[in-house]
């Protein structure tokens, strides 16, 4: 039986690959004192409705939505910044908080190259800070993570300013747009309609992008002072730090809860966004006062399909072991503790077998437990990358296995 389209499983290589993956997040997040957090899987259906703009492709194409058995509304979560804010709320964090999760997310979306019905992320948050240096924080903190698996990529920088600002800028696009209004395409001329006119900029349909390709103002003249300044001071420190990036001011990310800094990692291997996010008011999450909040996402199996082009990786056992008879199973799992990776075999295949398969199978070193082994209370181990041979007595068979 075959998974439902748009779903995968993980085995092998990839499965390996995710293991490593996770395993570098854990391990970057506590140096940048990060603090794990989980969130179910199914949440509220209301929840989503009042985090994210009806007009996302999120909310009215791709979330999955159904009546459970107490004839609730439910979704199976389609990001996790909405979840986050409700842990956040629910917990009465008052404090500066480092947050991250990962898991999976689903999204009723075409299936196409590394991108599923069912498919997994990193999120990171940092939550009720105001200050650039967070956003600064957050960046470093993904180009670490793409340089430790090689992942060459493409930095590109936008601000959308505070609301006030961006009503003003999006007053003028959409005086611009009106007066485009033929030449756009008919979901930008219904984005137009709705006041989505900062979604236009954001169209990946040619026709659209002739026409925002003539507009000949940007966000940056409407910003305050204040606005300028934070995002200046993020664009020297991203200097000083050597992050080279690309200020894109047609950047407005596919959400509708940002506020000043935005950003998008792009691979340079197939032109496909690794990791993306910005500043939000996470108090428009809670319905409370302003919570000015830093955070971002990426996909961990496009990441994998990149790492994977550069680094075979394979599972690795140090040791197999054969036991000939059934002594020498009694002999083993009395008398022997492993502390490293090992596999057991049995006279259930063949000596010369047992040894095929460990090569296949990539096993550094073999022991073959029997009955002489045991009286003369010698043990050979074979490196079966350099064929070397080295005998142990049982105390000393224990210090290395």
């Amino acid at each position: 039986m075959k998974t439902l389209r748009g779903m995968h499983d993980l085995l092998d290589q990839d499965a390996l690959l995710f293991e490593e993956v996770i395993s570098y997040i854990t391990q970057i997040a506590k140096k940048y004192s990060f603090q794990f957090a989980r969130t179910p899987v199914i949440e509220s259906v209301s929840l989503f409705n009042s985090t994210l703009d009806i007009d996302t492709d999120i909310m009215s194409k791709e979330i999955y939505t159904f009546t459970d058995k107490s004839n609730d509304l439910v979704a199976l979560r389609p990001e996790f910044t909405a979840s986050m804010m409700r842990l956040f709320a629910n917990n009465n964090f008052k404090s500066y908080k480092n947050i991250f999760t990962y898991g999976p997310l689903f999204r009723y979306d075409r299936p196409q190259k590394g991108r599923y019905r069912e498919f997994y992320q990193i999120n990171f948050e940092i939550l009720n800070t105001d200050s650039y240096i967070s956003d600064v924080h957050i960046i470093l903190l993904i180009d670490e993570i793409l340089s430790y698996f090689g992942i060459k990529y493409s930095l590109e920088l936008n601000t959308l300013g505070f609301p006030e600002s961006r009503e003003k800028y999006e007053l003028k696009l959409k005086e611009f747009f009106i007066a485009h209004k033929e030449s756009l395409s008919s979901e930008s001329q219904s984005r137009l309609e709705n006041n989505k006119v900062l979604r236009i900029l954001d169209s990946k349909l040619d026709i659209d992008k002739e026409v925002v390709s003539k507009i000949n103002f940007k966000i940056l003249d409407f910003l305050t002072k204040k606005e300028k300044d934070f995002y200046n001071k993020i664009k020297d420190l991203l200097s000083e730090a050597k992050i080279t990036f690309i200020e894109n001011e047609k950047l407005v990310r596919g959400l509708n809860y940002y506020n000043n800094t935005i950003f998008e990692f792009i691979s340079l291997e197939d032109n496909l966004t690794i990791a993306g996010g910005g500043r939000y008011d996470a108090g428009k999450f809670l319905k409370n006062k302003f919570v000015p909040s830093v955070g971002f996402a990426a996909g961990i199996e496009r990441m994998i399909s990149l790492i994977k082009k550069k680094k075979n990786i394979q599972v690795s056992i140090e040791y197999g072991i054969y036991l000939m008879n059934f002594n020498a199973e009694r002999y083993f799992f009395h008398s022997l503790k492993f502390t490293k990776s090992h596999k057991i075999y049995n006279s259930s295949i063949k000596l010369n077998k047992f040894i095929a398969r460990c090569q296949k199978e990539n096993i550094k070193h073999i022991c073959i437990i029997g009955d002489k082994e045991i009286e003369e209370n010698l043990f050979e181990v074979k490196n079966l990358l350099t064929q070397k041979k080295i005998s142990y007595n049982k105390e000393e068979l224990k210090e290395v296995i």
